[in-house]
């Protein structure tokens, strides 16, 4: 945890969110600058600005990241829980990609817990919703 504090003082949100966006992009949840610990401790403090500025894409990408960093620390009830937190938060606010994104947070926390039948539930219901969502974007509107 050593780390983590010591990152927590050196930077700013932005600073961190600029760490953040590559492991988001590349799906990774550690890197030399930024241990797994730091992510779970990141969060929290994002998630509050993230939330009052309405950037729910982003935060629930980070939500999906701290679901893989305990996963990778191998705290996988707590993985659960926080998918499930996840999964329900999205369900309340009725945001299809935060549901998506809450499943296969789900399904990647069941695959690493060896239970690899109700992961594939998880990620076929995360890509049905995906691909709902893409049509209903994509439909013309008739006015």
């Amino acid at each position: 945890m050593l780390i983590s504090v010591t990152l927590y003082a050196a930077h700013t949100n932005q600073a961190r969110l600029s760490l953040l966006k590559p492991l988001i992009k590349y799906n990774t949840p550690f890197s030399t600058e930024i241990s797994t610990d730091s992510i779970t401790v990141w969060k929290k403090l994002l998630e509050p600005e993230l939330e009052e500025q309405q950037h729910y894409s982003l935060l629930f990408q980070l939500k999906l990241l701290t679901v893989r960093a305990l996963i990778t620390e191998g705290y996988f009830s707590l993985a659960i829980n926080k998918a499930n937190s996840m999964y329900q938060k999205a369900k309340e606010m009725s945001y299809p990609l935060g549901t998506a994104l809450s499943l296969q947070a789900i399904g990647n926390t069941y695959l690493n817990s060896s239970t690899p039948l109700a992961a594939i539930e998880s990620y076929k219901e995360a890509l049905e919703i995906i691909s709902k969502d893409l049509m209903q974007t994509n439909m013309p509107r008739r006015f």
